[in-house]
């Protein structure tokens, strides 16, 4: 009772205070208001289906055929009462459901029959879920429970307690309780196999699945789900298949993997047609328009929103989407009609997590329609966004769903950030992170530390801001094996939710205090953040943390070797560098994101394409240096410095820095240069040039569609005069030959003259051998998988055929993962495909300055890319010998 009376006082308190707070919003819009990056789609209802809660498809309880009453029964069913009320709840009458459930429970209790009154508690538990009267759902689902534990031990026993602690799990999962509901489920799956129920374990696997995706476990889950779809492969198509096949589907869109998740789900669609079954076939196009949009091919994900006309939970998040996709192609009355016909269904949604979350999104993509669109404005509108919120924390909160209840709390803060009520937006975000810590939840946590950040800074508290955007991403770093294993309501895209914190944090720290200036402090804390934004990127690349990073001073590795920091940010370039025995130093560039990337798109077109002679390309290389080097120029003479390495950002990461010139001479007739993703990622050892030897694997005729590459037989023959090699051409090059190779020679220098491709995707980043494309990940098995039965490790990776992908402006992301993830401490490879002849030659002068005691990977780089440039059979033009580039250890 007391309890009772709290949540009756707090919910008329909240709303009083909530209204406050919408009147205090409404009034606020304006058209310069920041949009919320809202890039997550609404999921499709985890809550079942009526007929699915009532076990495979079957009326309320009675679903499955070996689960009976015994035939000596003294009691019987009330015919008129039960079957009534499956009827009414089949019919979504679930009012009428309830009355009539309770009367049969009556009926039950006047026999003293406990497993009757068990099982029409249970349908009772189901009927008061759908009504929203979660209280009275979870005690209808305790006297069930109580009540079987009066029934004597049997097979029918086993049976509907199964299905009691299914219902119990679903009940609980809705209220973000998702690991009591992996236990109930848990419970479950030891009936069902008592039961020697193979049906029912296989649905089970797939609920337990669903909780384990609400604790963040999503590659569990998939584990899971992939299990129970193989089991299903062999079944007759059902409804059961069709939900193994959603969820899976689901699950590998929020882990990243959206081509898998894109063939599951279309199987998933025909077999429903086929099946003709119109509420799976809602469900399942639903999560495939997700997974379309989410794959950037809207066109395509709107015409299956469009398409979702059947009246169900799938037709209106379909519509939410939708709304979402419109106002991302600034369609906005079409978006603002759509806006004002989903208000009224959104408002008569009852109580549930998933619908609070409904709730917050729509809520969310409204704000986005006002920042965008002041123009379609309206009232309506404006006040469904602040009563959306307040409903959804009232119901989180009744929940006592408190992960819930901090996301709808941090979304107010937001809507507090973007109306500029930064005292108001303090104090809810400080509110949503006290509930994300008590709950464990750094997902949410990170956001808010961010929200945080960003609303300090807007009031002027540099140091208190500074230290939320610290806590944001140390709070990143700890969840990072996890990051993709997020929540799919709060699912991150690494360019809108982690690249920002990092750049706004740098931001911060360069502009300095009231000196105007950074302190040696900061700079070395910006530098830091640089190389932790640097492996998230590179993580987020692969969708998993797989690099093991380990601070390194770079006067352990190099004590002649200088280090470029350049960060781009919003209105300018800032460069930090490294000298040998000196404090960071920096200097700051006036100049915007777009002209950086112009100057570099520009300057790469005219190298690749080789347009205009050598001398009109040199405004373009001296403006770069201008911007990177030539601040520190006369330092770098004074340290005697001899490499430059180059932690590289963003479009700069596209062109090579040692066609950089200073007016009088290339970058690379002065220094070694050398790129890293970072020098935490670094290996720093030297090469044994006293044991050097190759494996050297290549293409000369057109495989796969390719090209074929006439002077790769030259350039192999040339490398084995070098050094000594084990040569696999074309038919021989297989990757079974060359992982053979790798695991029975002990050559620490790999060297393949083939195709291949960069790209920002890790699935499109691939070598090409005489039978098959060699990804990235598979890649790395080769070279890793054969580590153990070598004698030394692969220290040199050389791939000198390859190229990025065109157009893809993030394609070097490809090979920096290759660079850390295959296997060798150093990689050298081409950003472009380069001449036959002029390869061969380079690679020839490469492995000769190699061989020399002396000389490191970058000095023998240095020195052949200087011979071409000297050759004047290619008159001087940086696209024979440019594209070359080392990545990670140079020495």
């Amino acid at each position: 009772m007391y309890k009772r009376r709290f949540h009756f006082k707090f919910r008329y308190l909240l709303l009083a205070v909530l209204s406050l707070a919408i009147a205090l919003i409404l009034p606020l819009y304006s058209p310069t208001y920041l949009p919320i990056r809202t890039s997550v789609l609404i999921p499709p209802a985890l809550s079942l289906s009526p007929s699915e809660v009532c076990f495979h498809h079957c009326p309320v309880y009675e679903a499955h055929a070996k689960i009976t009453i015994p035939a000596d029964s003294e009691a019987r069913p009330n015919p008129q009462a039960e079957q009534s009320a499956r009827a009414a709840y089949e019919a979504g009458q679930f009012q009428n459901a309830v009355e009539l459930f309770e009367q049969a429970i009556a009926h039950y209790a006047t026999q003293n029959d406990f497993l009757r009154q068990a099982m029409a508690w249970g349908n009772l538990a189901l009927a008061q879920q759908q009504l929203g009267n979660w209280e009275e759902a979870n005690g209808a689902i305790a006297t069930s429970l109580a009540l079987l534990e009066e029934v004597e031990d049997g097979r029918d026993r086993r049976s509907i307690q199964a299905q009691v602690f299914t219902i119990a799990g679903q009940l609980h999962l809705e209220q973000g309780q998702a690991e009591q509901a992996l236990h109930d489920w848990e419970q479950a799956a030891e009936l069902y196999v008592d039961l020697e129920d193979r049906a029912s374990q296989w649905q089970n696997q797939i609920y337990q699945a669903r909780a384990l995706q609400g604790l963040g476990f999503y590659r569990q889950a998939i584990d899971l789900l992939e299990g129970v779809n193989q089991s299903l492969q062999n079944e007759p198509d059902s409804a059961m298949k069709l939900g193994g096949l959603q969820e899976l589907g689901d699950a590998l869109q929020t882990a990243g993997d959206l081509a898998r998740s894109r063939q599951i789900l279309e199987q998933g669609v025909a077999i429903a047609r086929t099946l003709d079954m119109p509420d799976r076939i809602a469900d399942l196009t639903l999560s495939l328009a997700n997974t379309l949009q989410a794959l950037g091919e809207t066109d395509a994900a709107l015409a299956l929103y469009q398409e979702l006309t059947v009246p169900s939970a799938a037709r209106l998040n379909a519509q939410l989407n939708l709304l979402n996709l419109l106002v991302q192609q600034e369609s906005w009355n079409e978006a603002q009609a759509l806006a004002l016909q989903l208000d009224e269904p959104i408002r008569a949604l009852p109580s549930g997590r998933t619908h609070i979350y409904t709730r917050i999104k729509y809520a969310e993509t409204l704000l986005l329609l006002a920042n965008h669109a002041p123009e379609v404005r309206t009232v309506a509108s404006s006040r469904a966004m602040g009563e959306g919120l307040a409903i959804a924390i009232q119901q989180a909160h009744e929940l006592g769903d408190r992960r819930t209840e901090s996301y709808a709390l941090g979304s107010l803060g937001r809507l507090y950030e973007r109306t500029h009520q930064y005292a108001d937006a303090v104090t809810v975000t400080y509110q949503a992170l006290n509930l994300a810590q008590t709950t464990h939840a750094d997902d949410l946590a990170y956001r808010w530390h961010w929200q945080l950040g960003r609303v300090l800074r807007e009031q002027g508290q540099r140091d208190e801001s500074i230290a939320a955007y610290q806590r944001a991403i140390a709070t990143l770093q700890s969840i990072r094996t996890d990051l993709v294993a997020m929540n799919p309501e709060v699912q991150f895209t690494f360019q809108q939710n982690i690249e920002p914190i990092h750049r706004e944090l740098m931001s911060l720290l360069m502009r300095g205090g009231p000196s105007g200036e950074p302190s040696p402090e900061e700079l070395e804390s910006t530098r830091q953040v640089i190389e932790s934004l640097q492996q998230a990127e590179l993580e987020n690349f692969f969708r998993e943390a797989c690099l093991d990073a380990q601070p390194v001073a770079i006067e352990q590795i190099d004590s002649q070797a200088a280090v470029f920091y350049p960060v781009i940010l919003p209105d300018r370039l800032e460069v930090i560098v490294h000298l040998p025995d000196r404090p960071l130093q920096h200097h700051t560039v006036s100049v915007t994101p777009d002209q950086v990337t112009e100057t570099v798109l520009e300057l790469r077109r005219r190298l690749v394409n080789r347009i205009g002679n050598p001398t009109q390309t040199l405004p373009l290389v001296q403006q770069v240096y201008d911007w990177l080097i030539r601040p520190s120029a006369v330092e770098l003479q004074e340290s005697e410095v001899k490499t430059l390495v180059f932690v590289l950002d963003g479009p700069l990461r596209n062109l090579p820095m040692a066609v950089l010139h200073d007016g009088d001479r290339f970058l690379i007739e002065q220094y070694s240069v050398a790129l890293t993703p970072g020098l935490q990622l670094l290996t720093p050892r030297p090469l044994n040039t006293q044991q050097i030897s190759v494996i050297a694997a290549g293409l000369t005729e057109s495989r796969q569609g390719f090209s074929p590459l006439p002077g790769v037989g030259n350039e192999l023959t040339r490398i084995a005069q070098q050094l000594p090699s084990q040569t696999l051409l074309n038919q021989d090059f297989t990757r079974d030959t060359l992982q053979q190779a790798i695991a029975t020679n002990s050559a620490p220098v790999v060297h393949l003259a083939t195709h291949g491709q960069f790209s920002s995707s890790v699935d499109e980043t691939f070598i090409l051998s005489w039978s098959d494309r060699i990804t990235i990940n598979q890649l790395r098995s080769l070279l890793q998988g054969t580590e153990l039965n070598r004698q030394s490790p692969i220290e040199l990776l050389v791939m000198s055929a390859c190229q990025t992908a065109s157009g893809d402006q993030r394609a070097v992301l490809g090979l920096a993962g290759i660079a850390v993830r295959a296997g060798a401490r150093s990689t050298l490879a081409s950003l472009w495909s380069v001449d036959d002849q002029a390869t061969s030659e380079l690679m020839e002068h490469f492995y000769h300055e190699l061989a020399k005691s002396d000389v490191t990977k970058a000095e023998a780089l240095r020195r052949a890319q200087v011979a071409i440039l000297q050759n004047p059979v290619y008159g001087q033009r940086a696209y024979y010998w440019a594209a070359f580039v080392l990545l990670g250890n140079w020495l």
